[in-house]
């Protein structure tokens, strides 16, 4: 099942915008949020819908108010993408440092199929950008005290397993490791023989180690209760 891309339409001009949403029906990866011909309309849509992406025009009623939400959602580094159908050059319009995720320049000859095409680019550019974030996230960015967290008792335990927490805020990424190395001493609780077999080669003993099974029990259940991952 492919996942949709939610959008708004908004233009001043009803046929314009019947035009777009007959093109855009044609496609299932697209959901047509709702359909704006004011200016209130897209903002209280924008606001109450949340899409995407919004397809929309720069001028009404001979003034650029369509421009004038896409600066103000510029300013507020709203996550909200806009993709801009305007038969106004996008040099003559689009200026001072503002970007939209996409422009394209309406003429009398005009393919709406290329407004698909565009949506499609501008969700993938949104796919990446979250992933980008989280990637940023899961391994630079230094959110947990773990040194704080555990005892003066529960870091020795760890210690003899070969755990050392610094006084220091680690990353997500580095709080996974940690469990994983946990877990490796934990009992296998799988009943498929093949993973079984597999898991048998990452298990170590907490015997070997001098921690006795209170101490780890103890361990894990505050791990476990943490809930951070």
């Amino acid at each position: 099942m492919s996942i949709k891309t939610r959008v708004i339409i908004a233009d001043d001009d009803v046929h314009i915008c019947k035009f777009i949403e007959d093109s855009l029906k044609k496609h299932d990866d697209i959901e047509i949020l709702g359909i704006a011909n004011t200016d209130e309309d897209e903002i209280k849509m924008i606001e109450e819908l949340k899409p995407e992406i919004v397809i929309t025009d720069l001028m009404r009623n001979h003034k650029y108010t369509g421009l004038d939400i896409i600066k103000d959602y510029s300013k507020k580094k709203s996550n909200i993408k806009f993709l801009v159908v305007s038969a106004d050059r996008k040099i003559d319009t689009i200026n001072n440092g503002l970007e939209v995720a996409g422009y394209i320049e309406k003429g009398f000859s005009f393919d709406y199929e290329l407004i698909y095409d565009e949506l499609k680019r501008i969700k993938k550019d949104i796919i990446d950008e979250e992933y980008n974030n989280w990637d940023k996230k899961y391994h630079t960015l230094e959110y947990i005290d773990l040194y704080s967290i555990f005892n003066e008792e529960e870091r020795a335990t760890l210690g003899k397993l070969g755990i050392e927490i610094k006084n220091k805020k680690y990353t997500e990424y580095e709080y996974e490791l940690i469990q994983r190395e946990l877990y490796n001493y934990m009992d296998i609780d799988e009943e498929d023989p093949e993973v079984v077999e597999m898991l048998k080669s990452t298990r170590k003993n907490i015997a070997d180690k001098g921690v006795i099974q209170e101490e780890f029990d103890k361990l894990i259940k505050k791990i476990d209760s943490l809930n951070i991952l």
